[in-house]
């Protein structure tokens, strides 16, 4: 009897310590729904509704690798004009991450209609002073996975010139296979690879806003069609300001600031990605815009790219022959009319 009492008393030990460790959890813990108002990093927007940041918030308050997270569609987030600063280490880490599936987001960096404080260049302490925030030194500061997203207001997405090496390890703002999103009012500046990337994406937006001095790219569209970049600055950057690589029937308007580039101002083509006959970017439209003072070229439009319109641009400076470059015989099917500057060739008006 004794004997069986213990083999019973063996048995529910086994037993329920086997169901003690099958009710741990496993994995890594999952990162908390986000607060109202938002006071730390590590956080995932999983309600619809209105979300504001109450403070500065930077990579140390979490172990996450993303400060914010939207995943609920129809959300809205307001920084206030608070910063969010990344710790330098950058990894995949990312400031705001807009998810697949969380359509007609709203990310703004603060209020509309606020005053810019006089002393708004880093003194009394401050980081980032401004009514607008500042996302950086993360890998990107925002990335948008969701469709119809709307990004606007945000005074630094990257370094400044005070701040120059302090830019994200990527990009300032990501589309990353959405539809229809916009960004606006904003600078994505002094980061690793461009201020702005859009990547297998469509009808996208981008307007009023400066890139300068990132590490290749003011504004680079790959593989993205039917999108409109208007009234940007992208001046000083490493190699080129606009790239449209395989990339059709976009819109380049109002855009004369492409100026000082190490390579071009405005590329439709490979650039420095290897190129095949079935990279094309055709069907652009460049108007009321310009590539000048760049140290390679002006516009360029690469071999079998065809039926874009360059018209109303301004591209003197560059060196000789080279304020407009088409590399088609004869510009292809390209109309080049009523613009400014040398061509390479007599089909460039």
């Amino acid at each position: 009897m004794a004997r069986l009492t213990g083999l019973w008393l063996m048995f529910c030990s086994l037993f329920f310590g086997i169901g003690s460790v099958a009710a741990q959890p496993s994995g890594p813990a999952q990162a908390r729904s986000c607060p109202s108002v938002i006071t730390a990093c590590g956080c995932v927007i999983t309600s619809t509704g209105t979300y504001t940041v109450g403070n500065d918030l930077n990579a140390d308050q979490s172990s996450k690798p993303n400060c914010i997270e939207i995943a609920a569609p129809y959300s809205i987030l307001n920084l206030k004009g608070f910063s969010v600063i990344g710790n330098g280490y950058y990894g995949t880490s990312i400031g705001i991450l807009i998810r697949k599936g969380a359509d007609h987001v709203v990310v703004e960096g603060g209020d509309e209609g606020t005053s810019t404080p006089a002393n708004d260049a880093g003194m009394n302490g401050q980081y980032f002073p401004g009514t607008q925030s500042v996302v950086t030194q993360w890998n990107i500061a925002i990335e948008d996975d969701g469709d119809d997203a709307a990004i606007e207001l945000f005074k630094d997405l990257g370094g400044n010139i005070f701040q120059q090496h302090d830019g994200n390890a990527t990009a300032g703002i990501f589309f990353n296979g959405v539809k229809r999103s916009l960004a606006a009012n904003f600078l994505a500046s002094y980061n690793g690879q461009a201020g702005v990337i859009v990547k297998n994406s469509s009808g996208i937006h981008v307007s009023n806003l400066s890139t300068i001095g990132n590490h290749e790219s003011g504004i680079w569209l790959d593989s993205s069609d039917d999108s409109t970049i208007a009234t940007a600055t992208a001046a000083g950057n490493g190699k080129y300001g606009i790239w449209l690589y395989d990339s059709s029937q976009n819109r380049i308007v109002d855009c004369n600031g492409t100026s000082g580039n190490g390579d071009t101002g405005i590329l439709l083509g490979c650039g420095n990605q290897k190129c095949t006959g079935n990279i094309r970017s055709n069907n652009n439209r460049i108007t009321n815009s310009g590539g000048p003072g760049n140290q390679m070229a002006g516009i360029v439009i690469e071999k079998h790219s065809n039926d874009n319109i360059v018209t109303i641009t301004h591209n003197d400076g560059n060196p000789e022959n080279h304020d407009m470059v088409d590399l088609n015989p004869h510009c292809g099917t390209n109309i080049w009319y009523n613009n400014t500057g040398l061509g390479n060739q007599n089909c460039i008006h």
